[in-house]
């Protein structure tokens, strides 16, 4: 049995370590991202919504009512500064590996539209869903109603958000409409869409929703938001913006904590860390 252990851990450091940052190819991609989730008994699973399959690896063993849900990052969506990829299937899965990582019961991944799955077999997987509409209306519809199919499934009541960079925008949206949401946490997380293409100057995410405009409903939600000093994608204008619009209904913000972190850049240095993050608790609670 210890030996078993050993050899699964092995496996996943080998992995994080070479594989999945390495990886260009979508079939290798998706493989390396398989072989992670299934050396850490994750289940792959596929939710079908009205435009869209999502794929999810899922770890849920214990008969809590809650679940926590990681969200990815935009993944690909570039493979230059001018080109689009042509499958949004992520290089580096950092919210993958942070859910391999985290050891408090149940736990879901989440991937975003069109990534790890064959796009020429999915109609609406247009590039105008992991660029400009990567936050739009459909995409965070999508999965939301993934959200109400796995709690079906699990007969869940309650989900803990978990969302890094990119999928930050949609855990932080999704926080705000939905009423079974206990606590929400990012990692790198882009909270203002304006802002962060203000700052890199590059063209604004027309079609995609922004987290600030539902900041009265947030302000509601627990939180707690990692980020580091030594990111250069998501600087900390991105999170200020975030948070002055929640100081325009809570002056104190009293559920919701800043959390600066030594050691990590936009995609390293939190797997390492995420083990200790993890068990760090929201500014509030909601029963």
């Amino acid at each position: 049995m210890i030996r078993a252990q050993r050899i699964r851990s092995l496996i996943f450091v080998l992995l994080l370590l070479t594989g999945l940052p390495a990886c260009n190819s979508m079939n290798m991609r998706i493989a390396s991202a398989e072989q992670l989730a299934q050396a850490n008994e994750f289940k792959k699973a596929t939710y079908s919504t009205a435009l869209f399959n999502i794929v999810s690896f899922q770890r849920v063993k214990h008969t809590e009512k809650t679940i926590t849900v990681f969200i990815e990052g935009d993944g690909l969506a570039w493979s230059t500064k001018r080109r689009i990829s042509a499958n949004p299937t992520p290089n580096n899965p950092v919210a993958l590996k942070l859910a391999v990582a985290d050891r408090s019961g149940n736990i879901v991944y989440l991937a975003r539209p069109c990534q790890y799955i064959d796009i020429n077999t999915e109609p609406n997987c247009q590039p105008e869903y992991w660029t400009s509409k990567r936050a739009s209306k459909a995409v965070v519809q999508s999965l939301s109603n993934a959200l109400d199919q796995i709690k079906q499934k699990y007969k869940t009541y309650k989900i803990r958000l978990v969302g890094y960079s990119g999928g930050a925008t949609i855990a932080a949206i999704l926080a705000a409409q939905r009423e079974d949401v206990l606590d929400l946490r990012t990692i790198a997380g882009n909270l203002d869409i304006e802002t962060f293409a203000n700052y890199h100057k590059v063209t604004p995410l027309y079609g995609s929703i922004n987290p600030v405009d539902y900041a009265e409903e947030l302000i509601a939600v627990p939180q707690l938001h990692f980020y580091s000093l030594k990111d250069s994608v998501i600087v900390p204008d991105i999170i200020e913006s975030y948070v002055s619009a929640l100081k325009k209904y809570d002056a104190q913000l009293h559920c919701v904590a800043l959390q600066p972190i030594s050691g990590a850049t936009h995609e390293t240095g939190w797997f390492e860390q995420w083990q200790t993050l993890s068990t760090q608790t929201t500014a509030c609670s909601i029963d």
